[in-house]
């Protein structure tokens, strides 16, 4: 029995000592741990970002570009030093941060964002190579993105309102096209996202890619004058311009178009001016859309071709624009929220660069047909009353009208 109870207290003794020495143990690694996190918030800065204003791309590699190479800098920034100015000194006040730290200036906020959009590389990518924190890369871009829409939306991205643009609009459209009383192409763009958390379907499309769309309506000179972004990748363009803006100033006529007006002198019933879309779109009075069928009659064959000769417009501003803007190539890190940001941010920068560099639209970014049905490259640009009737009737009629005028001209 006495050496019964001996075991007993050996076993609680062995127990007892083991006890101690896990907690010990443990003791060791938290402290250790606390050692660690103390060193961390030491830094406030990481250590390799200390020498951003040594070895940073802004301060070695921006600066030279700036200095010594015009070519380069627009291929990294998709601008010239002196178009980057210009935008610097409209948004730039308000990029300004006063830190007790040296903060980081409003020219180098600006290259971080435009190198996002223009090259599509990562966060990560874009942490490293300016040497700053990843979450501080992400809030620049934001702020930049929202600071070109607040301060250059209004000047470079707007609906015309006055009866006198839309008529400029018209004549800039029949100068380059057969095609009459055109006011714009509208068109659909598909941006591809990673699939946002608890979705569901509703941004997955029939391409089997989750995305916004951005629907937008372009001139004669490849600018946007309307855009409507962030709807589900799964609507159709014809379901989304239905529910936008646009559709309702169009129905309710408060967007001052012109007056219905003849053709020519022998075309000379009014026909009013229209934008120009492809077949998911409905048909209206003030939209054309392209007679549908393979083998058509030679007259309506001729009214598509024509069609599709002015509307290829829409196609090369789409073109132009994501090309440049590279980030389009690839699926975009982002709540759609943040896209929506990213997406108006590049249209300003597209209409802006448009309208004052010829190097920015590029030779040999838009095509079109010749006499004989050939794709040719376009150079660079210089700078109806029909009576009662229900709407689709309406439509078809100015719709068949403008195809007797293309079938007689041609």
């Amino acid at each position: 029995m006495a050496q019964g109870h001996l075991h007993l207290l050996e076993l609680l003794r062995q127990n007892e000592i083991l006890g101690h020495l896990t907690i010990s143990t443990l003791q060791t690694v938290e402290t250790c741990e606390s050692i660690m996190d103390t060193e961390r918030r030491r830094w406030g800065v990481r250590p390799v970002n200390r020498k951003r204003n040594i070895f940073g791309h802004f301060c070695h590699f921006y600066r030279e570009l700036r200095h010594f190479d015009d070519e380069l800098f627009f291929k990294f920034y998709r601008m010239s030093y002196e178009e980057f100015s210009f935008i610097l000194s409209k948004i730039g006040p308000s990029l300004q941060k006063f830190s007790h730290r040296e903060s980081i200036s409003p020219e180098q906020r600006l290259v971080i964002c435009l190198r996002y959009l223009a090259s599509g590389d990562s966060i990560s990518t874009l942490h490293a190579m300016f040497r700053i924190g990843e979450s501080t890369a992400r809030k620049i871009i934001k702020e930049v993105c929202k600071a070109l829409q607040a301060i250059l939306g209004p000047c470079f991205l707007k609906t015309p309102q006055r009866e006198s643009e839309w008529r400029n609009i018209a004549i800039d459209f029949q100068s380059k096209t057969k095609f009459p009383n055109v006011i714009g192409c509208i068109d659909g763009k598909h941006i591809e996202i990673f699939a946002p958390p608890n979705s569901g379907t509703k941004f997955w499309n029939y391409k089997r890619t989750y995305s916004i769309v951005l629907l937008a309506v372009c001139d004669a000179n490849y600018s946007f004058i309307y855009t409507h972004a962030g709807s589900f990748g799964s609507e159709s363009d014809g379901g989304i311009f239905q529910s936008c803006s646009l559709s309702k100033a169009l129905e309710t006529n408060s967007l001052n178009l012109p007056s219905p007006k003849p053709i020519n002198e022998e075309f000379n019933r009014a026909v009013p001016h229209v934008l120009l879309g492809d077949e998911a779109f409905p048909k209206k009075k003030y939209l054309m859309t392209p007679y549908s069928g393979r083998y058509l009659e030679n007259d309506k064959y001729l009214y598509n071709l024509e069609f599709s000769r002015c509307r290829r417009l829409i196609e090369n501003t789409f073109g132009i624009y994501t090309t440049r803007w590279r980030i389009f190539h690839h699926k975009i890190h982002c709540f759609p929220e943040h896209v929506d940001e990213i997406v108006g941010a590049t249209l300003i920068l597209h209409n802006y660069l448009s309208s004052v560099s010829r190097q920015y639209l590029g030779l040999g970014s838009r095509d079109w047909q010749d006499e004989d049905h050939l794709t040719r490259w376009e150079p660079l640009p210089e700078r109806f009353s029909f009576g009662a009737r229900n709407a689709i009737e309406e439509a078809s009629l100015i719709r068949d009208y403008i195809k007797d005028y293309i079938a007689h001209i041609n």
